[in-house]
């Protein structure tokens, strides 16, 4: 399936990450409608915690992509002190997107709010994505 084939990927990418508590943190969130943290960025610092949590990541219908909502949670929630944000550590956004948004413009906003902030997104898409919206 292409939620198995996103999950793999991102596991892949981790493998080739250097994890640690001054270097490389990894969160995870999952959203449609809503957004899920499947863990965040102080959840382990052993890379084969971290590939084994994704791998345990379940699948849940996915009725609408809201991307926007999903870009605006990591703003204000990943990437905070409490749940493991570093001071001075660049943040990057890594976006797995299987279908195109459903609010086109919310999702450019909140895009835009990420990249004003001096972060980086990456966006890969698995099956019916455009993407355009990001880079608005």
């Amino acid at each position: 399936s292409s939620f198995q084939r996103m999950l793999k990927f991102v596991r892949d990418l981790v493998n080739t990450f250097d994890i640690g508590t001054t270097k490389i943190q990894v969160g995870l969130q999952t959203y449609s409608s809503g957004t899920n943290t499947e863990f965040n960025l102080n959840f382990s610092h052993d890379k084969t915690d971290i590939m084994n949590k994704i791998m345990d990541v379940n699948y849940t219908d996915r009725t609408s992509t809201n991307t926007g909502g999903a870009l605006r949670y990591t703003r204000t929630t990943m990437f905070t002190s409490a749940v493991g944000d570093r001071p001075g550590a660049a943040n990057v956004v890594v976006l797995l997107i299987g279908n195109q948004s459903d609010n086109y413009t919310n999702t450019a906003n909140q895009a835009k709010a990420i990249r004003d902030l001096g972060w980086t997104i990456f966006a890969f898409g698995f099956d019916a994505f455009l993407g355009e919206e990001l880079n608005e």
